[in-house]
């Protein structure tokens, strides 16, 4: 699954896109990060201890084995002060 950092029609206005990630409890999840921007950021989701660096224009790849049901806020750790650079890992 592909993963990406776009910046949108409005300056400095940053998303994830998708916004959310469905996946099964247990299945081995592949993401490719794509950050097509100019800043720095990183795909944190802190309930499961997971920080990966996606630098400006780089794509970088990792996987993480789904938790338990629920869901799980992803974001951006490096610019907090965008509120729509966050996400969902839905696990059902």
């Amino acid at each position: 699954m592909r993963l990406l950092v776009l910046p949108s029609k409005e300056k400095d206005d940053l998303t994830f896109t998708p916004s959310a990630i469905t996946v099964k409890p247990g299945q081995t999840v592949e993401l490719t990060l794509v950050n097509n921007g100019t800043l720095p950021h990183t795909f944190t989701l802190t309930d499961l201890n997971i920080e990966v660096q996606m630098p400006p224009g780089e794509t970088t790849q990792f996987t993480f084995i789904a938790p338990k049901s629920g869901e799980y806020q992803f974001y951006s750790g490096v610019l907090t002060e965008f509120d729509k650079m966050k996400g969902k890992l839905i696990v059902q």
